[in-house]
């Protein structure tokens, strides 16, 4: 209902300027239009953005409750959507309490469940999901096959943003493993992208965070500058053509780095 969708637009200003406790009580107040008009979707929703704002405050239990809740009204509806965004929300809390390996077994799941349902976006955004994971736990060259599967298709669908998202975790990948010009060159090339769309970047990921202090230690370096310019002014369809080899230098380089390696597959199972 309108209702329920301006409640849930309330829930979400007040939540990202942090006041939790006015969000739950919209939220709440959502869910329970949604439930007295027997919408199950609607139900799920409200259900996993509780969650979420749980979650945000270290509630994972409570978090976890909710979205099982949602989880199992997926299931009893038989929605392949629903039960495959549920599944995924249970990976965003394990990775939220930092049990890797159970968030990449979540979202193997729903990557799974989104490869039969044939949603090739949603696909994308479950692969970008598992290579974070894959990331954070220094496997390299897994992180790195996953960035490039979900960068593949979000070009396809021509999601910007959301190759903009892999190409940063890429240059993650280059920036923690001392590749400092192919770090430069995807930066360059995803800043330039943001600002071609108006999307700033966000600095919450950490993993970005220690890739720009190590773009820092070498600002006088040639290369690096170089590589940055040069990326600057590409459009998508370039900077992918381009990025391509690159990926695949980086590939081999990890590969011959004494880090954990993981092979891609065992990371969607």
């Amino acid at each position: 209902s309108e209702i329920a969708a301006s409640l849930n637009n309330l829930a979400a200003v007040a939540d990202q300027h942090g006041r939790h406790a006015e969000a739950e009580e919209l939220l709440r107040e959502c869910l329970a239009i949604h439930r007295r008009l027997g919408e199950p979707w609607g139900e799920v929703f409200a259900l996993c953005n509780l969650a979420e704002v749980a979650c945000e405050q270290a509630a994972y239990a409570q978090a976890t409750a909710l979205v099982e809740e949602g989880l199992a009204i997926a299931r009893r509806w038989g929605s392949l959507s629903a039960t495959a965004y549920t599944v995924g929300m249970l990976g965003y809390i394990s990775y939220s309490r930092s049990d890797y390996t159970e968030a990449a077994r979540r979202w193997g799941e729903s990557l799974a469940l989104r490869r039969e349902q044939g949603d090739r976006y949603s696909i994308a955004f479950c692969l970008l999901r598992l290579a974070i994971i894959a990331r954070e736990q220094t496997h390299y060259s897994s992180a790195l096959a996953l960035y490039h599967e979900s960068l593949t298709l979000y070009a396809s669908l021509a999601v910007t943003k959301g190759a903009v998202e892999c190409l940063e975790g890429i240059a993650c990948v280059a920036a923690l493993t001392g590749q400092a010009a192919c770090e430069a060159w995807l930066c360059g090339a995803a800043m330039a992208l943001r600002e071609s769309i108006g999307v700033p970047h966000e600095l919450r990921d950490t993993a970005y965070i220690r890739a720009g202090a190590l773009a820092q230690q070498t600002p006088e370096d040639a290369n690096f500058m170089a590589a940055w310019e040069a990326s600057h002014e590409l459009s998508l369809d370039l900077v992918i053509r381009h990025a391509l080899p690159r990926i695949a230098e980086l590939v081999a380089r990890c590969e011959a780095l004494p880090y954990p390696h993981q092979n891609a597959m065992a990371m969607m199972t």
